[in-house]
């Protein structure tokens, strides 16, 4: 993809967009589309959405530290079994 650099006053527009636009020239001529880039999560953010808590996370991390990966899962076997294989 070319990346294409803007002046000041079109890129604070751009910036203030919270939903797709179309970017027209003086002609009315469509030059495309524009997506406004998500904004980045704060750390608070993140962890109001997480699906567990720190406290939940760390807990497990402890849990398995050290062990190999074979020791921490279900054999395959096990797996295909429940779900009718």
């Amino acid at each position: 993809m070319q990346k294409i650099q803007v002046d000041k006053d079109l890129a604070e527009k751009l910036l203030a967009l919270r939903k797709d636009a179309v970017l027209c020239d003086e002609q009315g001529r469509t030059l495309g589309n524009f997506s406004p880039a998500e904004p980045l999560m704060s750390l608070e953010e993140i962890a109001r959405t997480a699906p567990r808590s720190m406290e939940e996370i760390d807990e497990q991390m402890k849990k398995y530290a050290g062990k190999r990966p074979e020791e921490i899962g279900k054999p395959l076997k096990e797996i295909l079994s429940r779900w009718g294989f």
